[in-house]
C-alpha cells in the first residue's frame, strides 16, 4: 500500500493512522508510534488500512507532518508533531 508515495509520506501515514486509533485512549496517552499499539488497537489500525485500500477511507498528506483522514463521514487532521487529532468535519 501507498506504493508511490515516498519513505517519510508512509511514516506520516502509518502515525496518523496510529494517532487516529489511539486518540480515545482511556489508560495511555494517545501516540503516533505503531509500535505501542496493543492488540485492539492493531485490529483497529488494519481495518483503517481495509477501508484505504477499498475506498471506504480517505487519506491525505497536507504537507510533511500533517495528514487529513475521512473516515465514517467525519475529516480527522493529524498533526504529528506536537501530536494532535482534530474533527475538522
Amino acid at each position: 500500500m501507498f506504493v508511490s508515495a515516498t519513505r517519510q509520506a508512509r511514516d506520516d501515514y502509518r502515525g496518523a493512522i496510529t494517532a487516529l486509533i489511539t486518540r480515545d485512549r482511556y489508560n495511555a496517552l494517545p501516540t503516533a508510534r505503531s509500535c505501542e499499539l496493543d492488540d485492539a488497537e492493531r485490529l483497529g489500525f488494519a481495518a483503517v488500512l481495509n477501508g484505504i485500500e477499498h475506498g471506504a477511507c480517505l487519506i491525505r498528506r497536507v504537507e510533511p507532518g500533517v495528514v487529513e483522514i475521512e473516515r465514517m463521514g467525519t475529516l480527522y487532521r493529524v498533526t504529528l508533531r506536537p501530536l494532535d487529532v482534530r474533527d475538522v468535519s
